[in-house]
């Protein structure tokens, strides 16, 4: 994720796109901590995260499972804050949690400004397309200005379409701030293009099979995402919420107003 630094994922139903998601969840959940990483889940079909629900259930989350596209659209802004606030205090420093975490960053003595470890924000959006069209394209906007700012503030966006309408919903300004692209089996080529700004993905088998393409600039490779079961996504949640859930006040404040 960091490399990458924004994801787009498109496919047809049931050609393993939610079974990625799963798989991706477990390795960010089984990898870091809540301090270092937490996790925004937007779902608008109230289907996919339903395991992950609950604000305290995993202590990884920013907020509950949000549903609601109005919601939605208010947590996607407090995001963008967040960034913004992020580039005042270390945008300029790449390297700035690790210059804290030794002691060679303070911040000044004769002012009230701290210098916080920012823990990474990953947003998942599952089939934006209820958000992306019922909301008078405010979730639009700030999905926009996610891509373009949240790689440097450690913010970053992953977005999971169904790709016979996603050329209707993602505006060409927004596909433009995702460098990596995720295909799954496809109808046409047309829709292959749409995504990864190749064909081929019209040919693959499903289950899984997909076309990835990191920087959209060289083509993509043909590979196997992995598939994580129901048990085993259980497991990985009674794991990790005996991590306890570190203090973020920004987001604790603003968790309330959900």
């Amino acid at each position: 994720m960091t490399a990458m630094p924004h994801m787009l994922i498109g496919g047809m139903k049931d050609t393993g796109k939610s079974s990625f998601i799963h798989a991706m969840l477990a390795t960010i959940l089984m990898r870091a901590t809540p301090d270092q990483v937490r996790i925004l889940l937007i779902d608008t079909t109230r289907i996919e995260f339903s395991a992950y629900a609950g604000a305290h259930r995993v202590p990884h989350l920013l907020t509950p499972l949000i549903t609601d596209p109005h919601k939605a659209v208010q947590a996607l802004e407090w995001v963008t804050k967040d960034i913004d606030a992020r580039y005042e205090d270390r945008c300029h420093n790449r390297r700035f949690r690790t210059r804290i975490l030794d002691g060679t960053v303070q911040a000044p003595t004769d002012t009230a400004q701290q210098a916080n470890v920012h823990p990474t924000i990953i947003v998942i959006v599952n089939d934006p397309a209820d958000l992306l069209l019922g909301t008078r394209n405010g979730a639009d906007k700030a999905i926009r200005r996610i891509s373009q700012l949240g790689a440097s503030a450690d913010v970053h966006l992953v977005l999971s379409t169904i790709q016979s309408y996603s050329y209707k919903v993602i505006s060409a300004a927004t596909k433009a701030n995702f460098p990596a692209r995720l295909s799954f089996a496809m109808h046409t080529g047309f829709e292959s293009r749409e995504n990864l700004d190749y064909g081929g993905a019209e040919t693959l088998i499903g289950n899984g099979d997909a076309s990835f393409s990191p920087t959209r600039i060289e083509p993509p490779v043909r590979i196997q995402t992995p598939w994580i079961g129901e048990t085993e996504i259980s497991n990985v949640i009674a794991h990790v919420r005996k991590q306890p859930r570190p203090p973020y006040p920004t987001a604790d404040a603003f968790l309330k107003t959900l």
